[in-house]
């Protein structure tokens, strides 16, 4: 499902795609794909980082991540105290934000720093005259953009699925625009009618709205 717009691809945008393992890059240029590449590091090396660095668990780390964590850590207040989990059955701790996102920030400007080496490599940093769009996500950390624009020095938004209607905050985020995607390729290959196309494009999303208010309810 597209991210960005006619406008962007025609002039030239770079989309950034953080997922877990890996993230993935995809430069557009006068509608057509100038360049396209896959990195071996994401958002999950965030989460490694924290777990590592504050001895807690993994899943601990994660939610941590999501709801504390932020990519400029003197954005973080550092009166702002968050209880970390210990290991092994260890009493919990206080620790504060600012200090757990100066363990993100380094994790998250490497990210950055790898793309556009990655683009600079290719010649494609040229080709973004509409500026960059994060999706994935590693894409709604705190301050992602900010430390994004910092990293490219040119203009940085969030990218959400276009033109869907209907859809809870949830589904139209930056985290599930791949998803979404894939929901409705997969609709579409198999064809049929524009309303049977549109039943089995809101059943599917039905679906996924469910399992991801579930999801959400575990780290929010």
């Amino acid at each position: 499902q597209p991210v960005h717009t006619p406008e962007e691809r025609d002039l030239g945008v770079g989309l950034i795609d953080l997922g877990g393992g890996t993230t993935s890059l995809l430069v557009i240029q006068g509608g057509a794909i100038r360049h396209s590449a896959v990195l071996p590091v994401g958002a999950g090396h965030v989460t490694s980082d924290l777990a590592a660095a504050l001895r807690t668990p993994f899943a601990e780390a994660e939610i941590l991540k999501q709801r504390h964590g932020c990519a400029v850590a003197r954005e973080a207040k550092a009166d702002d105290m968050v209880e970390v989990a210990g290991l092994g059955g260890r009493a919990p701790r206080r620790l504060s934000r600012r200090a757990l996102s100066d363990v993100v920030e380094p994790r998250a400007h490497e990210m950055l720093v790898l793309v556009k080496r990655e683009m600079e490599r290719a010649l494609a940093d040229r080709a973004l005259a509409s500026g960059i769009v994060l999706t994935g996500g590693g894409a709604v950390l705190d301050q992602m953009v900010g430390l994004a624009e910092r990293v490219f020095r040119t203009p940085v938004r969030l990218g959400t699925p276009l033109h869907l209607n209907g859809l809870v905050d949830a589904v139209a985020s930056p985290m599930y625009s791949t998803s979404v995607g894939l929901v409705l390729h997969g609709l579409r290959q198999h064809g049929g009618s524009r309303a049977r196309h549109t039943a089995g494009v809101l059943g599917q999303l039905r679906v996924m709205r469910e399992r991801m208010s579930g999801w959400l309810k575990e780290f929010f």
